[in-house]
């Protein structure tokens, strides 16, 4: 699953599996697959709620990641 996921990440974000970012997004990753199969309660400390904030934090990830795309797209 790791390998299929560096290759994903890669591909979508270019990312490498030796980029900090990457390490962070797939425990991010594994923390909300993790919440899928759970029992959708809101309380700190469940899978949900932990899948929850990780899908956050993902969305916070990558939305950096665009910006900074964008801004290095802009200035060149």
């Amino acid at each position: 699953m790791e390998f299929s996921f560096n290759v994903i990440v890669k591909q979508v974000l270019g990312l490498t599996p030796n980029d900090p970012q990457s390490a962070t997004v797939l425990q991010d990753f594994l923390a909300f697959m993790r919440g899928l199969i759970s029992l959708p309660l809101y309380i700190p400390g469940t899978p949900y709620a932990r899948a929850v904030q990780a899908r956050s934090r993902i969305s916070s990830t990558i939305k950096a990641i665009i910006e900074e795309r964008r801004k290095h797209a802009c200035g060149e």
